[in-house]
């Protein structure tokens, strides 16, 4: 009879650890569907909590001040190439589906590569990118509320912009709340 017992306690706990109850979240997932927890395609729930921010969201508002700063420099490009080498996001998913929809909507090729990258595959020749705009980040600090990178723009050695941001969580929406260091080339 105990060892009955005992092989049904055992049981129980192989079922909860495969269950994955015996595993704490850290902090609560970051999504960018209507309710935090919601199944994709269903309605949230009457009881569901606001939905958290992503932290993609933060990254794009940057990467879209950017493109109002200079904006003779976004004109005739095919290509918009990104570099995420250095961004500390877990889920660069998120990030890299929202410029695949920008993409999409502005008619632009996505290039995911680092400068020294683009420049091997002959995209970027003599100092210069003709045909796209290159974007890196280099975050400083990430937490759950608060991106501090440093960003810049580029198209060639004479055409480029960039400064630090910092974008906070407030009030369920990121915003851009410091930019300095800006610099124009």
């Amino acid at each position: 009879m105990p060892l009955k017992r005992l092989l049904c306690a055992i049981c129980a706990l192989l079922f909860l650890l495969i269950a994955g109850c015996g595993v704490a979240a850290s902090s609560p997932p970051q999504t960018s569907s209507p309710a935090a927890g919601a199944p994709a395609g269903e309605a949230p729930s009457e009881t569901a909590g606001p939905a958290v921010p992503d932290v993609s969201e933060a990254y794009f508002l940057v990467f879209e001040h950017l493109l109002t700063v200079d904006p003779g420099l976004n004109a005739d490009i095919r290509y918009l190439a990104l570099d995420l080498s250095s961004v500390l996001a877990e889920d660069q998913e998120a990030l890299i589906r929202r410029f695949e929809d920008f993409c999409a909507e502005k008619g632009f090729t996505l290039l995911l590569d680092t400068f020294a990258g683009l420049s091997e595959k002959g995209y970027i020749v003599n100092d210069a990118f003709e045909d796209g705009l290159f974007f890196r980040f280099e975050d400083e600090q990430l937490t759950e509320d608060t991106l501090v990178t440093r960003a810049m723009k580029w198209r060639a050695g004479d055409g480029a912009d960039g400064a630090a941001y910092t974008v906070t969580l407030k009030e369920n929406t990121w915003e851009i709340t410091e930019t300095a260091g800006a610099w124009i080339s």
